[in-house]
């Protein structure tokens, strides 16, 4: 008798194993999330740093009273030293001009200029030692004047915001312009040619996320870098300005890390829609049967 084999397929709905493995995906990957006293530590510092960079107010207001205190010391430093602060910047000035009309290219060389330059150079570095003890002298007085206000008050803590916003800015536009400039050259080599749509956006996403990466821990540098001449011109003591220094760092590291989260959260989610969008895509148009894992196929044999 001549053999005959028929072919059926049957859909089977997933079973409990199959809801209970899928179920269990997101019970194992919070198994991976530190619990231990370390972890508490750093989720409350996270929490508190985020909250001391956007939220919560200064610890003391300024009154009125050391208000008008710190305007009558400025005005006061002002008067002082405005003019021999104008005079020393102008004789800087003019000694920078100077250098700069001599110090041609290959003046080592030329004559008259490899007697005139190193000449203007210390007459540049006198002015400029000058100024710079005028200015300290200024910064103090100011800083005095500052200090009826306070470190802790809602002015300081409004300049140190001011300041870590203006680095976080920074790092934002070196970040998206060394992005574009990736995807840019990326986009002319030849490597491009042999990647489908989906593996060049997966490849600029990451370069993003590099790019960010770098540009927020330049930010976080920057502030740090700028937090002492602030602290500075307060003129606050040791321990409180210690104590600041940490609490700024702690927030400006809070809030660089959780805008980074947020952005490989949101470029994973793009990448995953975009690779799903075109695996459909080249499922439809591959023009062959679609496997489905959920069939079972049954082969009935007849002699």
């Amino acid at each position: 008798m001549a053999s005959q084999q028929q072919h059926r397929e049957v859909y089977a709905p997933p079973g409990p194993a199959a809801r209970a493995s899928s179920s269990g995906l997101g019970l194992s990957f919070l198994s991976y999330v530190p619990t231990g006293p370390r972890a508490r530590v750093f989720g409350s510092l996270w929490i508190f740093g985020l909250l001391s960079m956007l939220l919560l107010p200064a610890p003391f207001k300024v009154n009125e009273s050391d208000m008008k205190q710190y305007n009558l010391l400025s005005e006061s430093a002002d008067v002082e030293t405005l003019d021999s602060f104008s005079q020393a910047r102008n004789a800087l000035i003019r000694a920078e001009n100077a250098l700069y009309d001599v110090e041609v290219f290959f003046w080592r060389f030329r004559s008259p200029y490899n007697k005139l330059v190193p000449k203007r150079r210390r007459d540049r570095d006198l002015a400029l030692r000058a100024f710079k003890d005028i200015e300290a002298v200024r910064n103090k007085k100011l800083a005095k004047a500052r200090a009826k206000l306070g470190l802790w008050s809602d002015f300081g803590v409004t300049e140190a915001r001011t300041s870590f916003w203006k680095s976080f800015e920074s790092g934002k536009v070196f970040a998206t312009r060394q992005s574009f400039w990736d995807g840019f050259f990326a986009l002319l080599s030849g490597a491009a040619r042999d990647e489908s749509m989906v593996e060049f956006l997966i490849r600029w996403f990451m370069m993003g996320i590099s790019n960010f990466t770098i540009g927020m821990i330049m930010a976080v540098c920057i502030f740090c870098w700028r937090l002492p001449s602030l602290i500075a011109s307060f003129d606050a003591g040791y321990l409180s300005g210690t104590f600041f220094f940490a609490v700024c760092a702690v927030g400006a590291v809070a809030v660089v890390v959780t805008y980074l989260l947020l952005l490989t959260g949101a470029a994973a989610g793009t990448v995953y829609v975009a690779a799903k969008t075109a695996g459909v895509g080249n499922l439809r148009l591959g023009g062959g049967r679609r496997q489905r894992p959920a069939f079972v196929r049954y082969h009935h044999h007849q002699q």
